[in-house]
C-alpha cells in the first residue's frame, strides 16, 4: 500500500514502511525494542539499551561493543576516536591499526594523566618523560629506561686501544647506568705502559662527579703499599679508571705496566651518571 503523508510518499507492507524524504517523530523513538530507542522526554539515545542514562549510552549482553569510524589515511591508521570540549576541536584521540594502539594528546602542551581513587599516580609531560603521583616538575621526570649490551674495550689514556674486548652489560634508568663487566686475559700489547689503564663504558659520564664500583683483579702487579684496585668512572669520559689503594697510602690510577699482559683479568661492577 503506498500514499502520501503531507508531500511525503508513504509505502507500507507486512515487512517494511518507507517514508521519502525527511521524517520528524515526536515522542520516543523505539526501533526492535532496544537496537535504538530515543528518550525524548530527557533527551538521551540508546543502543543495544531501552533506558539510556547518558545523552548516548552502548550497551551489549554480551559485554562486547565495538564503534567502527572510517580510517585517517594522513597517518595510517585505522579506526579513530576522537574527543572535543569545545565545539568541534579536537583535544585527543585513540586510534587503532593492526600494528598499533595510539592514545593522542592533540594540543601540543597538552599532558596525560592517569588517576586511582580520585589521585593521580602517573603523568605523561607533553615534552616527554613521565611523573609519578601528583608530581609535575619535569627536571623529575623518568625520561628513559634501557637494557643493552655493548663493547667494553681495554685502552691507555693516550687514546691507544688493546686487541682485547669483551661484551658489557647497561641498564640505564633516566640519567643512571649500571654497568658489568668481565674482560679476561687482557693483552697490553699496543699500549703505553707508564699510561693510565682504562676500560670504555657505554656512555660517557657527567662533569664533576665520580661513580665508584666494586673491582676484581687477579695477576695485577700493584706499584709498592698498594694491595687492592676499585673501579672509579672518569668525570666526563666514557671509560672506567682503575685506582689502586692501600693502608695508609694514598689511592693512584693502575697503570698498563701493573697488568700482566694475556694473564691479567678483570671483573668490574660499577653505577654512574650520564648527560
Amino acid at each position: 500500500m503506498s500514499g502520501y503523508i503531507g508531500t511525503k510518499a508513504v509505502t507500507l507492507s507486512t515487512t517494511a514502511a518507507n517514508v521519502g524524504g525527511d521524517s520528524t517523530v515526536g515522542g520516543d523513538l523505539t526501533v526492535d525494542t532496544n537496537t535504538l530507542y530515543v528518550d525524548s522526554a530527557n533527551n538521551n539515545v540508546g543502543v543495544g539499551v531501552s533506558s539510556p542514562s547518558y545523552p548516548m549510552t552502548i550497551a551489549s549482553a554480551s559485554n562486547a561493543v565495538g564503534l567502527a569510524i572510517n580510517g585517517r589515511s594522513a597517518d595510517g591508521l585505522g579506526a579513530a576516536y576522537w574527543f572535543a570540549n569545545n565545539g568541534t576541536t579536537q583535544h585527543g584521540d585513540i586510534r587503532a591499526s593492526a600494528s598499533e594502539f595510539r592514545i593522542s594528546s592533540t594540543p601540543a602542551s597538552a599532558v596525560q594523566t592517569f588517576y586511582t581513587n580520585g589521585s593521580e599516580r602517573l603523568r605523561i609531560l607533553s615534552s616527554g618523560g613521565i611523573t609519578f603521583n601528583g608530581d609535575t616538575a619535569a627536571a623529575n621526570a623518568l625520561d628513559d629506561f634501557e637494557e643493552g649490551s655493548y663493547t667494553a674495550n681495554a685502552k691507555d689514556n693516550s687514546g691507544n686501544t688493546s686487541s682485547t674486548s669483551a661484551t658489557g652489560y647497561y641498564t640505564k634508568v633516566g640519567n643512571f647506568v649500571h654497568v658489568s663487566v668481565y674482560l679476561p686475559n687482557i693483552s697490553t700489547a699496543g699500549l703505553v705502559s707508564t699510561d693510565a689503564f682504562y676500560i670504555t663504558l657505554p656512555f660517557a659520564g657527567v662533569t664533576n662527579y665520580y661513580g665508584v664500583g666494586s673491582c676484581i683483579a687477579d695477576n695485577v702487579t700493584f706499584s709498592s703499599g698498594r694491595t687492592q684496585v676499585n673501579a672509579r668512572t672518569s668525570t666526563t669520559a666514557d671509560h672506567v679508571i682503575f685506582r689502586g689503594s692501600g693502608s695508609a697510602i694514598s689511592d693512584d690510577s693502575v697503570t698498563v705496566s701493573e697488568i700482566n699482559s694475556g694473564v691479567t683479568d678483570i671483573f668490574f661492577s660499577v653505577g654512574y651518571r650520564t648527560s
